[in-house]
Order: structure tokens, then C-alpha cells, then sequence
């Protein structure tokens, strides 16, 4: 239900709502904790549209994002400090 580019996905209101009736069909009392996406060749970051999704879609104080860069071999986790998603180190 969602629909994308090369360098964008767009998730509609259906396609959250088959995201939400998928969990509570397949996993009962399962949570979103948060989401990841790809940004091969470009380095690992939150955009201004990654940032505007953290904000308004996972929002809660343990809500994460994951960004991948498969050609730079890198990853990053943002969580939220200062009210602000903040990319934290690995161990």
C-alpha cells in the first residue's frame, strides 16, 4: 500500500493501517519501537523528511530510527535527546 522512488517511499493512511491490522492479527500486543531505512551512497543521517517522520510517527521517548549506508558499510541509531533524534554510537 505504500508507494516510492528511487529516493522516496510514501506511506498512505492505508498503508499504516495495514501495517497496524498485520501486527494485531500476527502479533498480539506487539509495539512499534521504531524504523529503519537505506541511504546507499549518501552517507547516515536523519533528513528533514526523516526528521519529520521521527517526529509526528514515532515520537515516544524509546521510539528509534535506523539508517543504513550499505556502500559506506555504516549505520547509525537515533534516539531522542533533548527532545531532538540524536544519532548515539555504537559499541
Amino acid at each position: 500500500a505504500a508507494t516510492g522512488a528511487a529516493s522516496h517511499v510514501t506511506f498512505t493512511a492505508d498503508a499504516w493501517a495495514l501495517v497496524h491490522a498485520t501486527i494485531d492479527r500476527d502479533h498480539p500486543g506487539a509495539t512499534i519501537v521504531g524504523w529503519y531505512h537505506s541511504h546507499p551512497g549518501f552517507g547516515v543521517f536523519l533528513s528533514d523528511m526523516d526528521t519529520f517522520i521521527q517526529r509526528h510517527f514515532f515520537d515516544l521517548p524509546w521510539q528509534v530510527a535506523l539508517v543504513v549506508d550499505p556502500v559506506a558499510r555504516d549505520i547509525g541509531t537515533f534516539v531522542w535527546r533533548d527532545e531532538t533524534p540524536t544519532r548515539v554510537p555504537h559499541g
